[in-house]
């Protein structure tokens, strides 16, 4: 009934593979609301000719264990390729740089610095009890000061061994006095001696306290402030001259007994008046400045430090007027050898200036007499500030900006005697612009992080380089701002000619004249001074003749500065008692050491080199007359020069004044016998088209050996 099937008959069919799940379908599947797979394109996109843009699909699908396996396995791989990297010795590559500046036979004393700069302490002159050191970078002259002692060790020519190079820095105020500009007079007095060995009174009459600034009487305050406008206004033209007078004058109308109302701008202003003017007081027979309490540097330091007191009511709310006692603080605490305190005083300064938008060009709403006033002071400041930075080889304090849209204009205010006093404070901010670039590209004065792109092999090409964008400047400058010359010489030149100071010109405008040349001849001899460092710190001295040749012309400079400031302290008194020619001036005698210690003896730039060391030891010892350490700065010459094994004959008798030709052994003349002394003598050295006939090195520098030759042949 049943029929009986076999099971033969029909197979049973295969099931079908299981599909793997996926996470997230493509967009195409989960549109049609079909299951997806996990392959790409999935297999409903390829049957049915759907875009599958799941491209995840390219690669398996993870899961957490599979994640975690491969977390794993690259653990292991890393531990395995450390160990063999701990395996493998790879020899660490030498500094280029800084090989560079040493020979393979160089000796250990021989330590170089290059760009990194120096630690060390200046302040105090004994380093025993130094708490701490200051940086200090290769623009400076501290750090010059080193690369001199270390060659000096090498030689065996140390001064002293344990005090090496501090023994090289002139005493001041700063070193042997470091808290007295910050001293209240009353703790001076508790620190006198009670044997009455200090006089109560100067040698140029005026007591203690009124040389602070602290008992100053009417009469007193005049004769100093009336000093102001020919001398730190016509370099730093800050104030408007009626409007301080007007100031000056409202404190009176309701004086307190017989002392004026109290003002932080007048205070500072005589602070600076009376470091310069105590020097011009009658003195007694045979004063010589000390480093004391008494110093010129640090007269009128009871007025600077009321000015600290008052002006720190407004830093919340600064004005314009807090700017400029920031500023001109910053001015006296550099003149009173305080280097570091300036500095600081600087970037405090700075900080205002921004708070204020002084680096921003004036708008259309402020009042012209308010913009030009605001353009004068981020000038002032942006060339204090880079020679200050210069000079300490530190990184810009403020940020590089043209300074061509703050630069002032002339108004009426500024016209003395139809001079446009204003010309020279916009061709000085030029000038520095220009050694600020300059000193980026040799020195990287570059804020931390920026690239360091020049080195050793490079160095004298960009300085050169450098120099002559410094020349051209000096080719375009008004004749009105330079010094003129006798016998037809070139002004900002080196070739030694004499000045000619215009007799019947402002006072003010010859002083600008003359502080404009040298701030030009201390650019360019600070600029090639690096190349001479290279070669201190080079066992033997040895370098290329391009730095050579950069090296001679630092030297020829630091000549010019020292016959300028060396005739103007013989036949004029118009920088007496300054203090920026001082430093101008050992700027340029440390650098003459150098110079003699590191380059060829035989050169026709020794001779000349040798000549200016020993006008700079007359040079400094009559500033001497004025500040200490001058005195101290011309006693560390000295040494060098007998160091030098050039002997000097004793000048400057102490009952004179003044500096004759007599007074100075110019040059060792036992050297003299091999050199060729004349010109073409002197071309012969570089070629025809020399670096010597492009600085004007011609009939004057003939004159100038000519000169000695005969003072030769007399002894």
């Amino acid at each position: 009934m049943f029929g009986t099937f076999s099971a033969s008959s029909s197979p049973t069919p295969s099931r079908k593979p299981k599909r793997n799940q996926v996470s997230k379908a493509c967009d195409s599947c989960r549109l049609h609301r079909v299951k997806c797979d996990t392959e790409y394109p999935c297999q409903n996109c390829s049957s049915k000719g759907w875009q599958c843009n799941s491209t995840s699909r390219q690669s398996p699908g993870w899961n957490l264990s599979r994640a975690m396996s491969e977390i794993h396995r690259l653990r292991a791989q890393v531990k395995e390729l450390e160990g063999q990297l701990k395996d493998t010795n790879i020899p660490t590559p030498p500094d280029e740089d800084i090989s560079g500046l040493i020979s393979q036979h160089s000796s250990p004393s021989l330590v170089p610095f290059h760009n990194e700069g120096v630690q060390f302490d200046t302040a105090t002159a004994n380093q025993s009890s130094a708490p701490s050191t200051q940086f200090y970078g290769p623009s400076s002259t501290y750090y010059f000061i080193h690369c001199i002692s270390q060659r000096l060790k090498a030689n065996g020519l140390a001064l002293n061994a344990d005090q090496e190079p501090h023994s090289l820095i002139p005493n001041s105020a700063s070193r042997s006095m470091v808290n007295v500009i910050n001293t209240p007079d009353a703790e001076l007095d508790e620190h006198q001696t009670s044997d009455n060995a200090v006089p109560t009174r100067a040698a140029h009459g005026l007591a203690e306290k009124t040389l602070s600034g602290k008992d100053l009487s009417a009469t007193q305050e005049a004769f100093f402030l009336d000093l102001f406008w020919d001398s730190w206004h016509c370099c730093y033209q800050l104030l408007d001259e009626e409007e301080f007078k007007a100031h000056y004058k409202s404190l009176w109308n309701e004086p307190i007994g017989n002392t004026r109302k109290d003002s932080p701008l007048v205070d500072i202003v005589l602070a600076l008046c009376m470091q310069f003017g105590v020097t011009s007081l009658p003195r007694q027979s045979g004063y010589k400045a000390e480093i004391n309490s008494r110093d010129a540097a640090v007269a009128g330091r009871w007025l600077y430090q009321r000015c600290q007191r008052l002006i720190s009511y407004d830093l919340e709310r600064p004005t314009l007027e807090t700017f400029q006692c920031q500023l001109w603080s910053a001015v006296y605490l550099a003149n009173a050898s305080y280097q570091n305190m300036a500095q600081n005083m600087l970037g405090v300064a700075a900080r205002t200036a921004y708070t204020l938008g002084l680096h921003i060009e004036p708008g259309d709403d402020l009042p012209v007499k308010e913009g030009e006033a605001r353009k004068r002071a981020w000038c002032i400041m942006f060339m204090f500030e880079t020679r200050s930075c210069i000079r300490l080889g530190r990184p810009w304090v403020t940020q590089t900006q043209r300074i061509s849209p703050l630069l002032p204009t002339s108004d009426q205010g500024h016209v003395t005697a139809g001079v446009n006093q204003l010309r020279y404070t916009t061709e000085r901010a030029k000038l520095t612009e220009i050694a600020r670039s300059a000193f980026d590209s040799a020195f990287n004065h570059r804020p931390s992080g920026e690239a360091c792109t020049t080195t050793p092999d490079s160095l004298p090409k960009v300085s050169a380089s450098s120099m002559d964008r410094l020349r051209t400047w000096a080719e375009s400058l008004p004749h009105m701002l330079k010094t003129e010359r006798r016998s037809g010489g070139k002004p900002l030149s080196t070739d030694l000619s004499e000045i000619e100071i215009e007799y019947f010109a402002p006072v003010s405008l010859r002083r600008q004249r003359l502080m404009l040349e040298l701030f030009y001849h201390e650019l360019i001899l600070t600029l090639g001074r690096q190349c001479i460092s290279q070669s201190l710190t080079r066992s033997g001295g040895t370098g290329t003749p391009s730095s050579h040749e950069v090296a001679d012309t630092s030297a020829l400079h630091v000549a010019a500065t020292t016959k300028l400031l060396h005739q103007v302290y013989q036949e004029y008194d118009i920088l007496n008692g300054w203090y920026e020619p001082f430093n101008c001036q050992w700027n340029a005698a440390i650098t003459l050491v150098g110079y003699l210690l590191a380059c060829p003896q035989d050169s026709q730039t020794a001779t000349i080199a040798r000549t200016a060391l020993s006008q700079s030891i007359t040079v400094l010892e009559k500033m001497g007359e004025f500040f200490g350490t001058a005195s101290s700065a011309a006693g560390v010459i000295r040494t060098l020069h007998q160091r030098l094994n050039m002997p000097i004959e004793a000048h400057m008798a102490t009952d004179s004044n003044n500096i004759t030709p007599d007074t100075v052994q110019d040059i060792d003349f036992n050297d003299l016998g091999a050199l060729d002394l004349s010109f073409e003598g002197i071309l012969g050295t570089f070629g025809t088209e020399s670096e010597f006939e492009r600085l004007g090195f011609g009939i004057y520098m003939q004159d100038f050996l000519a000169n000695d030759a005969e003072n030769m042949g007399a002894m």
